[in-house]
């Protein structure tokens, strides 16, 4: 190929057996790429929503790679994908906000898939619990000092 260019060619090129890695590199490289509808706009209405991969069909040979997750775990992940708490089966609330791992893993979670961690229930206020300001005591009426 450099011969009929005439010129050096400097190739670049990766190689890898994680399944991960080779997934990501086929999402990478099969992006779309067309950035701007004015470079051909005739060809943009044409091609958009274009998929540059496809799978179709069914495979009849034995598998090339296996999940490393228990089915727990991924009836667990599944479960968050469609937006229910893992146990319970009710709706979750998502936070808008990213919270920092660190700050979960301070709280001591349960971790219940890769990725994935149940933190412990949230401790109600003591029931009998007395005034936060027993030093007003004789400054305010008593139906103040309770919540």
């Amino acid at each position: 190929m450099a011969n009929g260019l005439g010129k050096d060619l400097e190739i670049h090129y990766q190689y890898t057996t994680s399944p991960k890695k080779i997934y990501h590199k086929l999402k990478y490289i099969t992006r779309p790429t067309f950035l701007d509808q004015s470079w051909d706009e005739l060809l943009a209405a044409e091609i958009y929503g274009l998929r540059n991969n496809n799978t179709w069909g069914k495979w009849d040979q034995d598998p090339k790679w296996q999940l490393r997750h228990s089915n727990r775990a991924i009836a667990i992940m599944a479960k968050v994908e469609q937006g229910l708490h893992p146990i319970s089966g009710k709706p979750l609330t998502w936070n808008r906000h990213l919270v920092p791992l660190s700050l979960i893993l301070s709280q001591d979670p349960t971790e219940i898939a890769p990725g994935y961690y149940l933190l412990p229930p949230i401790r109600q206020p003591p029931k009998n619990r007395g005034s936060p300001f027993p030093y007003l005591q004789p400054y305010l009426p008593n139906d103040r000092l309770t919540p």
